[in-house]
Formats: C-alpha cells, structure tokens, sequence
C-alpha cells in the first residue's frame, strides 16, 4: 500500500458514488467550510487513484462551490484495495470523530485569540476563521455576562 500526497484540480475528483451523507448541509455552510479548505487545508482529501474520493466529499463541494473546478486541493491518493464495505467504513469512522466546539469553548478560543492579538478586532478573527462579525459579537458576548457564572461554571463543569 502507498499513499500519495499532493494537489488535484477539484474538477478532477470525483464524489462518492455511495456516499451515506443525504445532506452536505446549507450552501452557505459549505460554502465556509470550501473557504476555509482552500485558505487553510489541514487534512488531505483522500481519494483513490481514479481520484474518487473516500473521505472528504463535502470539503470537495465547498471548494467546488467557492472556487470551482481549477482550485488546486490537497490530496492523498491511496492504492490500497477499498471495497463498497470499506469506504463505507471510512465515511462512518470519519464522521463519528468529527465534533464542533461547544459555545463555550469558542468563547475561551475567540476570548483567548483577542488576549494574545492586542488591538486586533473581532471582526479580523471572524474572518480569518469563517464567522460573521455578528456572530463573533455574539461568541465574546459571554464576557459581558455575570462573573460568577465563570466561577461556577469551571467548579462545577457546566
């Protein structure tokens, strides 16, 4: 088995024929994970050598939607021999680990990131991870909460 790692033009690749995931999402919520993809990719599409993909369908679609089909992605391309059980695997095994922050935790990241950029403005770190200003606004709101309510809340792990 060997594994290839490098870049495709997205047009290239080809979805899942059986893909288990009915719903990729909102179009704009795959639109931000495209952006964020083609800004930041931290892992690989893996595909085959017939560049169909196996893990990474919808980052595919939000690239596809934001920048087409000659946006260059990252991939791995691995020979090793899948079957229709096999990359049903890899699609279930890939999404069951996959786990958002809660509010809380984008509040200490969001909270945490204005601490070490002095002068920088919610609005710039919004953009730079794929939130509205709005929503930013709304994440470091948490701040202007009751101070015991921190208190409590690490004590007691709420």
């Amino acid at each position: 088995m060997t594994r290839k790692y490098g870049s495709v033009k997205a047009g290239k690749l080809k979805a899942t024929a059986n893909h288990i995931r009915e719903a990729m999402g909102t179009e704009e919520e795959v639109r931000a994970l495209g952006f964020s993809y083609i800004h930041r990719p931290l892992n690989p599409i893996i595909c085959l050598p017939d560049l169909e993909v196996v893990d990474g369908n919808r980052r595919l679609a939000g690239v596809l939607l934001v920048a087409g089909p000659d946006a260059d992605v990252s991939v791995c391309i691995t020979d090793e021999p899948l079957d229709d059980s096999a990359k049903l695997e890899i699609m279930m095994e890939s999404a069951i680990h996959t786990r958002g922050l809660s509010a809380y935790e984008e509040y200490l990241g969001a909270s945490q990131w204005m601490e070490r950029n002095p002068g920088a403005t919610a609005e710039q770190l919004g953009k730079r991870i794929g939130r509205k200003p709005a929503m930013m606004s709304r994440i470091l709101s948490l701040s202007r909460c009751i101070s015991g309510l921190f208190a409590v809340r690490r004590v007691c792990r709420i």
